[in-house]
């Protein structure tokens, strides 16, 4: 980050052909609010994106999408049920540092950097997302001299000690929905929890590994009948999975299932490639424990 005792702006004197140096006005907190991580790393084959889009991303709009992944897991939705769904987007944002940035040198914008959508209507499910990142000077310097940052860089609100404001980065993600559309989700959400719990523990109590890798493949029909709306007798656990419209996003979501529930880790490559149910719980089986 920058000091705030030590910003230096450089004028250039056009009749003297000389540059100055012009001290600005000091920024006014001492310390602000900042998120503990880099910034800049991002998994860009996970959203399905080239590496040159993602580095004409603002930030912001990076993490926003990790954290609009968690906060629809967290929800219970698969990504299988986002995919063409009537949902809408709306996210507040208070500052555009990384913008502000990019335009002080116009001859090394990204290749993307103009791209940008827009709609309006109604919609079943709302995505509700709001994000800040303190990346520039600029901001900072300008409040102060309007005198509406607060010098130790903490708010007061509603207090004798409020001084002005102290800024700060952070993101955060709402799904909503109707309470009558959100129930079921929330109740299969819980159930999918339960679920990955009580596979453990069979597996666990398991005598062999044939045992182990029926109940960790008859768990995975009961997690594809969660995405697809599915009943579990609808997958035939012989079945290759992509025969039921496993693609690759699909798989990713497995995967994820796989680590959070159950502590193993299957390639994306391992579950497209033409495995069953019954593989899979097989591979999954054997990282699971060791069967003598």
């Amino acid at each position: 980050m920058f000091s705030a005792d030590h910003i230096f702006h450089l004028q250039y004197n056009m009749m003297q052909g000389t540059l100055g140096i012009v001290t600005l006005v000091q920024i006014r907190p001492q310390k602000a609010s900042f998120i503990r991580r880099d910034i800049s790393s991002f998994d860009a084959r996970f959203f399905m994106m080239t590496s040159e889009e993602a580095a004409a991303m603002d930030p912001q709009q990076r993490i926003l999408l990790e954290t609009t992944y968690r906060a629809l897991e967290n929800a219970g939705i698969p990504i299988a049920m986002i995919n063409d769904s009537d949902t809408s987007v709306h996210t507040g944002c208070f500052t555009t540092d990384y913008a502000l940035n990019c335009a002080k040198d116009p001859d090394s914008l990204p290749k993307y950097a103009a791209t940008g959508m827009a709609g309006n209507g109604r919609s079943k499910m709302g995505i509700v997302a709001g994000c800040n990142l303190l990346l520039t000077t600029d901001l900072f310097i300008s409040l102060s001299n309007l005198g509406f940052l607060s010098p130790d860089g903490v708010c007061h609100s509603f207090d004798s000690r409020a001084n002005g404001y102290g800024r700060g980065e952070g993101f955060g993600v709402l799904v909503i929905k109707s309470i009558d559309a959100a129930i079921p989700i929330s109740t299969s959400a819980d159930a999918m929890i339960d679920n990955g719990s009580k596979l453990a523990e069979k597996v666990a109590a398991s005598k062999s590994l044939n045992e182990a890798a029926d109940i960790l493949a008859n768990g995975l029909a009961m997690k594809l009948g969660t995405i697809f709306s599915m009943s579990r007798e609808s997958f035939d656990l012989s079945q290759p999975l992509h025969n039921y419209g496993v693609d690759s996003l699909i798989a990713v979501e497995l995967r994820n299932w796989f680590i959070k529930t159950l502590k193993v880790d299957l390639a994306v490559f391992e579950i497209l490639g033409g495995a069953t149910a019954m593989m899979l719980g097989q591979a999954a089986a054997e990282k699971m424990r060791s069967w003598t």
